[in-house]
C-alpha cells in the first residue's frame, strides 16, 4: 500500500467588518502580505493578483512552504484568507493580518492537518 501522508496545515479564515478602504487596493494588500510573510519566516517565490469588477481583489502568494490567497469583497467589508503551509510562523502571520484588516468578527475553522488520509489499497 502507498503512503500518501504529507506534512502541512490548511487554514480557511473569514474576516467580517474589515477596514474597507484597503479591500479594493490590491497594491496595498500585496505590500502588506509581502511584509508579514517575510516577518513570519515564509519564503516568497512569486505573487500575483486579480482585479474583479466592479470591485474585489484576489492576491496570491506562492511561498516555498506552499501558498496564501486573500480574496476581498469590499462591498461587504469581508475577506477570506486561504493558507496551505508546512512551515513558517502561522500564528504570527494570522496575528499580523488581523492587525492590518481590523475585522469586527473572525471565523476560522480548526486547522486541517493536510495528509491525514488513510492508506490506500491502490
Amino acid at each position: 500500500m502507498k503512503d500518501y501522508s504529507t506534512n502541512g496545515v490548511h487554514f480557511l479564515v473569514e474576516y467580517f467588518g474589515c477596514r474597507s478602504q484597503y479591500l479594493n487596493n490590491a497594491y496595498k494588500i500585496d505590500r502588506i502580505l509581502r511584509k508579514v510573510l517575510r516577518k513570519n519566516d515564509f519564503t516568497i517565490k512569486c505573487m500575483d493578483w486579480a482585479i474583479h469588477y466592479p470591485q474585489g481583489r484576489t492576491i496570491t502568494a506562492i511561498i516555498e512552504e506552499s501558498s496564501v490567497t486573500i480574496t476581498t469583497w469590499p462591498e461587504k467589508q469581508y475577506l477570506t484568507i486561504n493558507l496551505h503551509t508546512c512551515g513558517g510562523n502561522i500564528k504570527g502571520l494570522m496575528k499580523d493580518l488581523r492587525r492590518f484588516f481590523r475585522p469586527h468578527y473572525v471565523r476560522s475553522e480548526k486547522p486541517y492537518i493536510i495528509g491525514n488520509v488513510p492508506r490506500s489499497k491502490y
